[in-house]
């Protein structure tokens, strides 16, 4: 084994480990938080899904868009989606400055409420995940260039894994020689799972910010 090409991949692998991992923990927490975001919305918006305005008129569907426009001044009607019972209807709208609101109508199309999309659940952790909140070119490029590093970092262990034998049974191995067969052997299990999440992960924040 060439010890000079062994070390340079471990000190590249450890720099890459140092620089993404703040990232990857942020984005895996964030992801996961995005994961879940139905089960938590539920419980946090049972009022807006599920309750009913204290007012009992039966109005047409185009009718409850018409009010809501009323209430909102300045706003538009950019989506309507009518979820399976027993979810409320939900209007997305919009005014000329970019803000947007989600409008829920019950089952008589009366406006139950209203929330500011940015702060739901699953708008604040789709960005955090996608843009870390800030957003813009460089943010994006950050995101992308741990995506990359964090391949390199897979790939590189694999390799040092393979050309170090760290799963060669050694007698009488020491804390850190079993610590380093443990890593050796999470790390080449996790890889394609990984390599899946993080491709998968880049088309997907590449169609995101095109939307």
């Amino acid at each position: 084994m060439n010890k000079g090409l062994y070390n340079r991949f471990w000190r590249w692998h450890f720099y890459a480990a140092l620089f993404i991992t703040p990232l990857l923990l942020t984005l895996t927490l964030s992801g996961i938080g995005y994961l879940f975001y139905p089960n938590v919305e539920n419980k946090a918006y049972d009022d807006y899904f599920f309750g009913k305005s204290a007012h009992t008129e039966k109005l047409t569907i185009d009718e409850g868009i018409e009010k809501a426009k009323g209430q909102f001044k300045g706003y538009s009607v950019s989506k309507v989606i009518v979820l399976k019972d027993p979810y409320n209807t939900r209007l997305t709208m919009d005014d000329r400055n970019g803000d947007e609101k989600y409008v829920f109508l019950d089952d008589n199309y009366q406006i139950v409420g209203s929330q500011n999309a940015k702060y739901t659940f699953s708008n604040v952790m789709r960005n955090f995940h996608s843009s870390l909140f800030v957003g813009g070119t460089v943010v994006n490029y950050l995101v992308e260039l741990a995506a990359c590093w964090a391949i390199f970092l897979l790939f590189s262990g694999v390799y040092m894994a393979f050309k170090g034998k760290a799963w060669k049974k050694k007698q009488n191995a020491s804390h850190h020689q079993k610590n380093k067969k443990w890593h050796a052997l999470v790390g080449t299990i996790i890889t394609l799972p990984m390599i899946i999440i993080i491709f998968t992960g880049l088309t997907l924040n590449l169609i995101l910010h095109k939307i």
